[in-house]
């Protein structure tokens, strides 16, 4: 297969217009095709065909200040340009990243007002832009709501939660709702604490203010290892009890470690979280929640909990060693604190019962 070639070209410091010359589908297809272009300003930026880039939106000068949030995103497909291969004639096939305020223009129903201003939805509307109104390499991060190894976001990170296809109006998937409460999505601009149910059969998160109301736990006797019992790991309600009398009807299990074979011992109900560190112990017994003014942000605490939750219940269940890197897994740094802000905090006084199955939360 042939080499694709690699282009360069100076960037022009005027305000971007649209150009008459967009080619037409049909045009584009005789075009010659390029692998990367460079484009030069200040300094030089390589882009090529799958990055993601920041687009200089309309009307505005190359080289201005513009915040970040006001850049358009797009997918770069194809690069081509014509036979006078000036800056205005080369051109970048862009898959478009859409806000939700430009959704809600097509699709009316469609919350915008609950999208961060970092939010992005990736489209199907595909669209031909001259390479001079690139403004750089852009990385956007997927947000998955219901995902319990989501990782952390930064309040300036853009990242996308739906896709959109254009002529079908329809969003994927549905957007998350504090479902059989209120019914209102999770709000990323006023972002109330929400508090998030684990278990395999529910992975949905509730406002705090609408579990108050009808949902509150009036026992408030061992909070941190009643919220811990909500493994992440099974669909079925199992205290610590529970877990050692199932394992210990089985016979110890063998692991390998480096080029031996050991045999695992039992954990006693009396004894059993006596096996592990502190400091997994206080991670795990925390309720999982998301929101203003929770460390972690708008994704919250999700992974390092549930991390620690899981990682209790397999040694518990399954007997076996802690794993050296549980530190690693959850975020943890040597400190106490998390890569994602989570940290160790004190348990809580007072927990709220899941609507769906039932479970601390």
């Amino acid at each position: 297969m042939a080499r694709k070639k690699r282009l360069t070209h100076r960037k022009q410091s005027k305000p971007y217009k649209a150009p008459d010359g967009v080619p037409t589908k049909e045009e584009w297809n005789t075009l010659e095709e390029f692998g990367r272009c460079v484009v030069t300003d200040e300094e030089e930026v390589e882009y090529k065909i799958g990055d993601v880039v920041f687009i200089l939106p309309e009307g505005k000068v190359p080289g201005t200040d513009v915040p970040a949030e006001e850049y358009w995103l797009g997918k770069i497909k194809g690069i081509r340009g014509r036979r006078e291969l000036d800056a205005s004639q080369i051109w970048v096939h862009i898959q478009w990243y859409w806000s939700g305020k430009e959704v809600s223009s097509v699709i009316k129903s469609f919350p915008w007002k609950t999208c961060s201003n970092f939010e992005r939805i990736f489209s199907d509307y595909h669209d031909y832009v001259p390479t001079q109104c690139l403004s750089g390499i852009a990385t956007i991060k997927q947000y998955d709501e219901r995902d319990t190894t989501q990782d952390h976001l930064d309040d300036d990170d853009f990242f996308t939660r739906y896709t959109f296809e254009y002529k079908a109006r329809k969003i994927s998937p549905k957007p998350a709702s504090c479902i059989g409460l209120c019914g209102k999505p999770y709000n990323l601009k006023e972002v109330p604490i929400m508090h998030f149910c684990p278990r395999p059969t529910c992975k949905r998160a509730y406002h705090r203010a609408c579990l108050r109301e009808r949902f509150c736990d009036p026992d408030e006797q061992d909070i941190g290892r009643r919220l811990m019992e909500n493994w992440p790991n099974t669909h079925r309600h199992r205290t610590i009890e529970d877990i050692i009398s199932e394992s210990s009807d089985q016979p110890p299990s063998k692991r390998r470690k480096g080029n031996s074979t050991f045999t695992t011992r039992r954990i006693s109900a009396s004894n059993a979280l006596d096996e592990f560190p502190n400091e997994l112990i206080k991670v795990a017994q925390q309720p999982i929640i998301k929101g203003t003014g929770v460390p972690g942000g708008i994704v919250g605490n999700i992974k390092a909990v549930t991390i620690a939750r899981g990682i209790i219940y397999d040694v518990l269940a399954h007997g076996g060693a802690i794993p050296d890197d549980w530190r690693s897994q959850m975020g943890l740094d040597l400190d106490g604190s998390t890569s994602s802000a989570q940290g160790i905090k004190s348990f809580p006084n007072k927990c709220f019962v899941c609507p769906e199955c039932g479970s601390r939360i």
